[in-house]
């Protein structure tokens, strides 16, 4: 396949991308490394990320995306498309680039990560001829069915509900801050993340203590191509942690995926954090594979 490469331009790339991540996990799910909610995500929840710099689209001659490369502060991740499955050449040329940009960093980031799906075989194989290796700290990727009934178990104390756009900003930004502290996420970043395509408000969760404060809170993401779900973010502030308001909040999520017609949800976490694990798998999610980080020096 004859293909160029070129940085990632505008909004219509990101709604190129997005429809090839929700084709890959509809039709080879084994290569399928981000769900449309981790596009957006990743692409909005601060303000310090350019995607303009630090994402590369590989086109054919045509014009048809055919893969795409995520180089952020965490690492590279690579997703091709359906017309590079068998392009194990492309996959050479996406790492090729993640190498050269480390290249020309300085010092100790002159480091090349990779995340890769252990399903994955023929970016498994790659990264291992090239050197890579293993650098432990794997996430987990959990599912869930949505094809059954979902159980309603909402402690007394709380209420579940949307965020009230424009009225609670700043409140919900708090809490994802604390939560997640060092965290990136600004109020102004949170803001514009509310008005993309693609995020809804109805998806955008929290659990009300009988106070007012916020307790728990998830972003779902709704993809129809794929009929599926994925929570990204989910926090529970500490001081109401053990009281059921995560899981309430992942129950409500789940049940409003599965009204818009969600079959799959999925949600991340990692390995070692056995309290993120025991929260998914009390609300049905169950592991189906591992998020696997290798590195080299270049």
């Amino acid at each position: 396949m004859i293909v160029r490469h070129r940085l990632y331009a505008d909004d219509h790339d990101r709604e190129r991308m997005l429809a090839l991540a929700s084709a890959m996990i509809r039709d080879a799910p084994e290569r399928s490394f981000f769900h449309p909610g981790d596009v957006l995500w990743g692409m909005y929840q601060n303000t310090r990320f350019d995607p303009t710099a630090s994402i590369g689209l590989w086109e054919t001659e045509v014009g048809e995306l055919a893969a795409f490369g995520w180089d952020d502060r965490h690492g590279l991740a690579v997703q091709v498309g359906p017309l590079a499955l068998v392009d194990d050449a492309l996959l050479a040329e996406i790492l090729d680039w993640g190498e050269a940009r480390a290249c020309a960093r300085e010092g100790d980031e002159r480091m090349v990560r990779i995340s890769v799906r252990d399903r994955d075989m023929p970016l498994l194989r790659l990264v291992e001829a090239r050197g890579y290796t293993n650098a432990g700290n794997p996430m987990l990727h959990m599912a869930r069915s949505l094809d059954g009934p979902i159980p309603d178990a909402l402690p007394s104390e709380f209420v579940v509900r949307a965020v009230q756009g424009g009225v609670e900003d700043e409140a919900r930004v708090d809490l994802h801050r604390e939560v997640w502290h060092p965290s990136r996420v600004t109020l102004e970043a949170y803001r514009r993340l509310r008005t993309i395509s693609g995020y809804r408000s109805d998806l955008d969760l929290v659990t009300v203590a009988p106070s007012g404060e916020f307790a728990a809170y998830c972003i779902c993401w709704f993809d129809p191509g794929s009929v599926s779900g994925e929570f990204e973010p989910v926090g529970t502030r500490g001081a109401f942690r053990r009281r059921g308001a995560g899981r309430a909040v992942m129950l409500e999520g789940l049940r409003r995926l599965q009204a818009l017609g969600a079959r799959t949800a999925i949600v991340y976490s990692v390995e070692a954090n056995t309290a993120s694990t025991g929260l998914y798998q009390s609300v049905g999610f169950r592991p189906v594979g591992r998020d696997l980080t290798y590195a080299k020096k270049v």
